[in-house]
């Protein structure tokens, strides 16, 4: 504005307006649009070499870095390792061309815990079309991620349990149809023989195929049970030593057939648990005649001695060690996973169902105890199984 004066009287006055109203509605929304920005992502910017220059309070929360420990830093910082050197190379070739760049990555925060964001970077550009600093809006993805890789992880499980499932009906096929034809063609034989000692030998033959057939069928309607928690427990207190040397009696024909050493000793001769002494004959039975049909040479040495867990609560352990062919690590890993074998189809060596394992790990666990197992490949195996003590 500007005034004219006659004589020290105002005799003009002279002034311009300007309306601001737009200028200052624009300016509201665009801090508006920050601030809704700010509280809904992870808002951080550049420099053209990609170092730190600004960082909102969702940022510096999800990261766990102060500002002043992000200003200036590479977001290397916060790399994982996840993703491969090309990835990162593809995004930086991406921006410094000009172009927005969309992913999702996985980062480290300050604390060494991962999380994921869906990541958008927009290059600002000078007058000549290049970079001169990179704007970066994130959004946690973390739980969503997470759901996923659970959702993965189930399925790629029930796609393996259906994988072991279906190698285990092929070996049924093979375990339940061998003695059955071995059953048959005995009693076809039996029906047309004379010779009443070539008689006696062919039902000798026929009892062992039906009692493998009969072993199968057990173990997979005991399988069935323990899965729908139908077994039934009767407890008692049972001498330990006593039962093991029972199961050692039943199983020394098959060691002696293998010439075979096959040795007790017990440190605890008077050693009682609370159990259920039918399942824990399977259990030994299971697991010793397991050491006795996978050893070849040399032979399986047993033992039952006193020991207390770190509380100092006293339990029974039923040492089986072998010389047999051991294990490999990656199977070691899922010894007792039901339907599984180390060898499958014909290449087996060895026959069973592969759920002898699976049930004795259940057993002992009904019982309160468990199984440990050390082996390595073609050095043997040692089984321990742990039980509480009774007085």
């Amino acid at each position: 504005a500007r005034t004219e004066c006659v004589n020290d009287q105002t005799m003009r006055l002279r002034g311009t307006m300007q309306d601001v109203t737009a200028i200052t509605r624009q300016r509201q929304q665009i801090a508006d649009l920050q601030y809704a920005l700010d509280v809904s992502a992870l808002v951080s910017a550049t420099d053209r070499n990609g170092n730190i220059t600004y960082a909102n309070d969702n940022y510096t929360r999800v990261t766990g870095f102060t500002r002043d420990e992000l200003i200036g830093q590479n977001p290397g910082l916060m790399n994982s390792g996840f993703h491969p050197p090309e990835f990162f190379q593809n995004l930086w070739e991406t921006i410094t061309r000009g172009q927005v760049w969309r992913g999702e990555i996985k980062n480290l925060n300050k604390d060494g815990e991962l999380y994921w964001t869906d990541t958008v970077i927009v290059p600002f550009l000078d007058e000549n079309n290049m970079p001169y600093q990179y704007m970066v809006i994130r959004y946690d993805i973390t739980d969503r991620k997470t759901a996923e890789e659970k959702l993965k992880e189930a399925r790629d499980m029930a796609d393996e349990m259906n994988r072991l499932k279906s190698n285990f009906l092929a070996n049924m096929s093979h375990e339940i149809r061998t003695p059955l034809n071995g059953i048959m063609g005995l009693a076809q034989i039996m029906r047309m023989e004379e010779n009443v000692s070539k008689l006696h030998d062919y039902a000798n033959l026929q009892l062992q195929s039906g009692r493998r057939l009969l072993e199968t069928l057990t173990s997979i309607l005991e399988l069935s049970r323990l899965e729908s928690h139908q077994t039934q427990l009767t407890l008692q207190r049972v001498d330990l030593t006593a039962l093991v040397r029972e199961v050692i009696s039943y199983l020394e024909p098959i060691a002696r057939s293998k010439s075979l050493r096959l040795s007790f000793e017990s440190t605890q001769p008077d050693g009682y648990v609370h159990a259920d002494d039918r399942l824990l004959v399977q259990v030994f039975n299971n697991i010793i005649g397991n050491a006795l049909k996978f050893t070849d040479s040399g032979g399986v040495d047993i033992s039952v001695e006193p020991a207390s867990d770190r509380q100092g609560q006293p339990f029974l352990c039923v040492k089986v060690r072998d010389t047999g062919v051991g294990m490999s690590a990656e199977f070691l890993d899922r010894l007792f996973d039901p339907f599984l074998q180390e060898s499958s189809g014909q290449k087996r060596r060895f026959e069973g169902s592969g759920l002898g394992l699976a049930i004795a790990r259940r057993y002992t666990e009904l019982l309160g105890g468990r199984i440990l197992v050390d082996s390595k490949k073609d050095k043997g195996s040692v089984f321990r199984i742990e039980l509480p003590a009774h007085d």
